[in-house]
């Protein structure tokens, strides 16, 4: 459980899990390698409550406790690029020290964003405690492979110490047509110049080619001997159904594109001026060049259809939609500047952290102009991708879009006082100065009174001033044994990222706010031999941009959702040689105030209304899209000789939703995995050496990774996999 392991993500006080008064996980990267999480998502899913997915226009979507995408902070060594869903993509683990995972609200931590969670992930570094030599190597089906190398070591008897990862990871994929390479490097370099001062440089650089695969059509749904599409408004819940032999197919274009370039890099100067005394200094700069190419919506007929001369019953051919390109070029460069004061005052142990953060964010966004030439009817089975992308006729490629930027300074602080021996108050406080503005290369609209009331200006721009906190009590009845309680806020834009939002997102609103009560309990148990947390939660975000009529620039700032639930985590070791870990989490999300526009209507005749005729519909009381009410994780491992350890691990996911009406069902799902891992003592190479063969999703269970009716699509997740891996130190 690592409740005694210090945390960077839940304070700057240099606490633990068990001193903070939040739900905190740490996913270190032995734990990742036992579980056989090849990717950050892959090791996320096994978390308490979390959902992931990587379907390609939002590849690092996670959700935690009822919220999704954009309300879900996702920082790099502590820098948040505030573009968290894309940037947030599945990367290998090899180069990562390991993951932390913060429930609830952390504005006051990170700045704007954050109201589900905050996740972390955090590199390998140099540091004095590491030295020697890991590498690592995996082969498998669909020719999954992956290959890493690391070092960590003192340079002779100098007072510097370096670090180098670099990591390969690539498969032909288990859906055709979807060849993946992908690769990792970090370098870090450790100085003491003094006995008072230290500086670190790091450097990180990632590159990945894809070939996309956005999803398999959901079958329309059949009711009372007639066909509806997918989206239509007021059906009965029908669970998702896909055309069986299409699990694998792929419906992207030939050759298509969904590549990144990502550098990020660090210098980090410490100053302990006392014991009690120090300062931090991080300077820091972010650069990622991403490019899509895709053809990314496909939709079952609904209704009779002629196609190559004959003519075909509803369901029976995929008209392919929504061709698009673009390229996103962002930039960020940012100084934080801390200090940290240990100490009593007046008697009472006092620890405070206070600070600066200084940067400018810049991003282009270059989209292909609509082609409204583009149509492509397939047949489900026959199909083999048809002409590549940059063959089509009428694609115009990337073309200059606009341009956000986004300077921001805040000011933050955070303490914790101990009022008694057990007795703890811990807050933190954030004011932030966000200056956003938005340059069209596109030629500007002007406002169309009552429904576009501000079009889409050669030039905008927007001020904020957020000011979030967090205050929280915590008490320990034992040692080992603490409760706590905390109340916590948030700032989020709207609707959408502040960097990339849309006039008619930001035109007059200001963010929106959010606010978490949370209470817990951390404890070990059995005389130390296991340990547990668990927490309930409230959380409630207001303000949400939403569509008030049927022009999507009708927007006003009057939506609301609110979740409550309970999360448990607990590890045990049961006897010497077995142990189990598991975690379980309820979550109820709601949507208390959300009106949506919609023109799909339960009508055999006439199933789509006119876009003048768009009705407005409550989804109040209905749960937001893939949000599960049950989730929970086991890992059972038994050493049953002193070189031989076998796992078993098992995932369910309980039913989601994907369409806010709530009537298209995901159904739950049940994964289970196992292992046989070997540690030989014979070999002549090597202090720690383990192979170990894995069989992923043994069943091979069909499973909807996610699901989104905009485009009537749905992901499939992965089917059974046997993998071979290596890993050893020297």
């Amino acid at each position: 459980m690592q409740l005694d392991t210090r945390t960077t993500t839940s304070s700057r006080l240099g606490l633990t899990p068990r001193q903070t008064p939040s739900s905190i996980v740490i996913l270190d990267n032995a734990t990742m390698r036992a579980r056989g999480a090849n990717t950050t998502q892959e090791a996320l899913s096994r978390a308490p409550g979390i959902i992931v997915s990587q379907q390609p226009g939002s590849a690092g979507t996670v959700c935690m406790r009822g919220f999704c995408n954009t309300e879900i902070t996702q920082l790099f060594n502590g820098i948040d690029v505030a573009y968290g869903g894309v940037a947030g993509r599945p990367v290998d683990t090899w180069t990562l020290d390991r993951i932390e995972v913060l429930g609830g609200p952390s504005s006051y931590l990170w700045g704007q964003g954050a109201v589900g969670g905050t996740i972390n992930y955090v590199s390998k570094i140099a540091n004095r405690e590491q030295k020697g030599i890991e590498a690592f190597g995996l082969g498998g089906m669909f020719f999954n492979r992956r290959a890493g190398v690391s070092y960590n070591g003192q340079i002779g008897n100098t007072p510097n110490w370096i670090q180098a990862a670099a990591g390969y990871s690539g498969s032909d994929g288990y859906v055709e047509r979807t060849p993946h390479n992908a690769g990792d490097f970090s370098l870090s370099w450790l100085s003491d110049i003094n006995s008072q001062v230290s500086n670190t440089i790091a450097a990180e650089f990632h590159t990945e080619q894809r070939d996309a695969y956005w999803g398999t059509p959901l079958l329309n749904p059949v009711f009372l001997g007639n066909v509806y599409e997918l989206r239509t408004n007021g059906l009965p819940v029908f669970d998702a159904q896909i055309l069986p032999g299409t699990r694998y197919k792929n419906l992207n274009a030939l050759n298509p594109v969904f590549d990144q370039q990502v550098v990020l890099a660090r210098n980090i100067t410490e100053y302990a001026f006392s014991e009690a005394l120090q300062f931090k200094n991080t300077l820091y700069f972010y650069r990622a060049d991403r490019q899509w190419e895709n053809i990314e919506a496909g939709s079952y007929n609904a209704r009779n259809q002629a196609f190559a001369g004959g003519a075909f019953l509803p369901n029976s051919l995929i008209n392919r939609s929504e061709e698009f390109a673009v390229r996103h070029l962002h930039s960020l460069i940012g100084n934080r500047t801390e200090a940290f004061y240990h100490a009593d005052i007046f008697g009472f142990p006092t620890r405070t952290s206070a600070g600066v953060d200084a940067s400018w964010n810049d991003q282009t966004r270059n989209p292909s102009l609509p082609n409204p030439f583009f149509s492509s009817t397939v047949l489900p089975y026959g199909f083999t991708g048809g002409i590549p992308y940059n063959e089509i006729f009428g694609s115009t490629g990337w073309v200059g879009g606009a341009r956000g930027q986004l300077r921001t300074i805040a000011l933050f602080a955070e303490n914790r006082i101990s009022i008694l021996p057990q007795l703890h108050l811990t807050t933190g406080l954030r004011w932030e100065d966000i200056e956003y503005s938005r340059t069209n290369f596109r030629t500007p609209t002007p406002p169309a009174p009552p429904l576009d009331l501000i079009g889409d200006p050669a030039f905008f721009r927007r001020e904020y001033n957020p000011i979030t906190w967090r205050a929280a009590l915590s008490y320990d009845v034992a040692k080992d044994v603490n409760v706590y309680a905390t109340y916590s806020t948030a700032a989020n834009p709207p609707a959408g990222y502040i960097l990339t939002g849309t006039p008619a997102q930001l035109r007059q609103f200001g963010l929106s706010t959010g606010w978490q009560v949370e209470g817990g309990a951390k404890f070990d148990f059995l005389d130390g031999r296991g340990s547990a947390t668990i927490a309930g939660y409230f959380i409630e975000r207001n303000n949400l941009a939403i569509r008030t009529g049927p022009n999507p620039n009708q927007v006003a700032p009057v939506g609301k959702v609110a979740s409550n639930g309970i999360e448990f985590n607990a590890g045990l070791q049961l006897t010497p040689e077995v142990s189990l870990q598991g975690n379980v989490a309820w979550t109820n999300a709601k949507f208390v105030q959300f009106d949506e526009a919609t023109r799909d209507f339960f009508r055999p005749i006439l199933p789509r209304l006119p876009a003048a005729n768009a009705a407005i519909v409550s989804r109040a009381g209905n749960r937001p899209i893939n949000i599960p009410r049950w989730t929970a994780n086991a890992f059972l491992t038994w050493q049953f000789m002193p070189e031989w350890q076998w796992q078993f691990n098992t995932r369910f996911v309980g039913d989601r939703f994907a369409n806010t009406a709530n009537t298209v069902r995901l159904p739950a799902y049940t994964l289970f995995d196992t292992a046989i891992a070997w540690s030989p003592k014979f070999l002549p190479f090597g202090r720690e050496t383990t192979l170990t063969a894995r069989l992923k999703n043994i069943t091979n269970a069909q499973w909807f990774e996610w699901g989104q009716t905009f485009n009537d699509v749905a992901l499939i997740g992965a089917p059974r996999t046997f993998e071979m891996s290596m890993y050893t130190k020297f």
